[in-house]
């Protein structure tokens, strides 16, 4: 029977708003895969795309992400997502692939092409973003990186598209951060929260079996932090969320959603001053404070609008640009 175990994306390099940029994170995502595989008898891992968060990652980065993988003692497969590729000659694998070449990185073998072989005896495919079909007559474990049409969002809502997938195979995909099973597919979700509101169930996956009798198991992360989300609409409720708030774990960063029927006053300075925390207003408020300035706030788009047309004049874009960028976001966000 194949035994082998899979990774989602890692997206190194993204930090959640407020929590602070550290390689601690993944450091200990890699080490709870690699402990598991040793107990169990695990000597191979499949890392299901996005290693990076973005193609133009910093020395300090690379440098990072083969540390962790010369160190580990599991055979590595490796195929890119969508982040980690712009063309065929500039994606993040380019850099971890020439390192081969100078005999580092023995234990990893990484595809750039969609490529039919073996795992553990298991007939697989490996097809890197965007790459969603292959060509075979016989049943395959299909590795992939895509949102599939009719699979659900990190929030909830189904996927429309039209990457559909043969049923005749078997896929595990990544793309998607947040775990769910389909008839014939699986998406084992990133191992860490990417964003505020996505949920804290975070899994690596233990495959095992062979064609036609194939399961994968979920492993429950310990994760390095917690993204939480607390939505307060009443003045009354602001006492109650600040007790909260000086609960928590020092590991837990928390989004506060602050909705109509507030009136910010000292406690909103009051929150402000609280560690691992953000504000966001929703619907409408009456008034923020902040110093000796007073700002009337509308509603939440147009605060968006106005934090647009702020970055493009920082930019440098002339009136009539920004008017039109405006108008065209306006035009959008009444479509909703």
């Amino acid at each position: 029977m194949a035994e082998f175990l899979i990774l989602g994306d890692l997206h190194e390099g993204c930090y959640p708003k407020g929590v602070a940029a550290s390689f601690s994170y993944l450091a200990s995502i890699f080490q709870q895969v690699e402990d598991y595989a040793i107990k169990n008898g695990i000597d191979t891992c499949v890392q299901l795309g996005d290693i990076h968060d973005s193609v133009g990652v910093s020395e300090d980065s690379r440098f990072f992400m083969i540390e962790m993988f010369s160190k580990s003692k599991l055979k590595w497969k490796v195929y890119y997502g969508n982040h980690d590729y712009l063309d065929a000659n500039y994606n993040t694998l380019i850099y971890y692939k020439k390192m081969q070449e100078f005999g580092l990185l023995s234990n990893c073998e990484f595809f750039t092409e969609p490529t039919v072989t073996k795992l553990k005896g298991l007939p697989v495919a490996y097809l890197p973003w965007p790459y969603h079909s292959v060509k075979s007559k016989d049943p395959l474990i299909c590795f992939g990186h895509f949102a599939k049409a009719g699979a659900k969002s990190d929030h909830g809502y189904v996927l429309k598209g039209d990457v559909e997938i043969s049923s005749k195979h078997e896929w595990i995909i990544g793309d998607l951060h947040t775990y769910q099973r389909g008839p014939n597919y699986t998406y084992i979700g990133a191992p860490l929260q990417l964003k505020y509101g996505e949920t804290d169930k975070r899994y690596f996956g233990h495959c095992k079996g062979k064609i036609g009798k194939f399961k994968i198991v979920r492993v429950p992360i310990q994760l390095p932090y917690r993204l939480e989300v607390h939505t307060c609409t009443a003045e009354k409720e602001i006492a109650e969320l600040i007790t909260t708030l000086s609960k928590r774990d020092s590991n837990v960063y928390s989004k506060l959603k602050l909705g109509a029927e507030i009136l910010v006053d000292y406690r909103y300075e009051e929150l402000k001053k609280i560690e691992r925390t953000t504000i966001e207003f929703v619907g409408k408020i009456k008034e923020v404070k902040e110093g000796e300035d007073s700002v009337v706030l509308i509603d939440s788009k147009s605060v968006r609008l106005e934090l647009v047309k702020k970055r493009l004049k920082k930019k440098g874009f002339d009136t009539t640009t920004i008017k039109r960028g405006l108008d065209i976001i306006a035009e959008l966000e009444a479509g909703e």
